[in-house]
């Protein structure tokens, strides 16, 4: 009897929690779109929402002093976006999202923080009219260091 009564317990914590499904922040409207969608989802299949946002190194480092306001004024710009972000995503699951804001290489990044964090079932990542670099990487060349499924969320505002 008391098995019934564990494989029970265990089917009700796997039907509560979900993995984790991130999203690159980024100014665009496409992210929005799949912000909004990544929510839904989340709340859906009783998952969590990650926020990432991605400082690229700078063009040039002759100047340090420069350099050094810039990346200030970059870390700054991406805590604000983040936690509009963050906002979106409390106001809809009732909770506050995970959020990384990290420096380097886009690509590269996005796949430390999947193998780091463990639990990222899915990379969510807005399309529209341009063209985000990340798409392009993940679904040709970098698809198989990819280890998530990736979820293109079509902006749908603009047809």
């Amino acid at each position: 009897m008391s098995g019934k009564k564990d494989m029970d317990e265990e089917k009700s914590i796997a039907a509560k929690k979900s993995g984790v499904f991130l999203l690159v922040v980024d100014e665009s409207a496409e992210f929005k779109v799949a912000l909004k969608s990544a929510c839904d989802l989340a709340l859906k299949q009783k998952g969590h929402i990650a926020l990432l946002y991605v400082i690229e190194p700078p063009g040039f480092q002759q100047w340090g002093m420069v350099e050094e306001q810039m990346l200030a004024e970059e870390k700054q710009k991406a805590h604000e976006r983040v936690m509009a972000a963050a906002q979106v995503v409390k106001d809809k699951l009732d909770e506050m999202p995970t959020f990384y804001i990290k420096e380097g290489d886009g690509r590269d990044v996005v796949l430390e923080v999947i193998e780091e964090a463990g639990d990222v079932e899915a990379l969510v990542l807005g399309a529209g009219g341009a063209t985000n670099p990340l798409i392009g990487y993940f679904s040709a060349k970098g698809l198989s260091a990819l280890k998530v499924p990736l979820f293109i969320i079509p902006d749908t505002t603009q047809i």
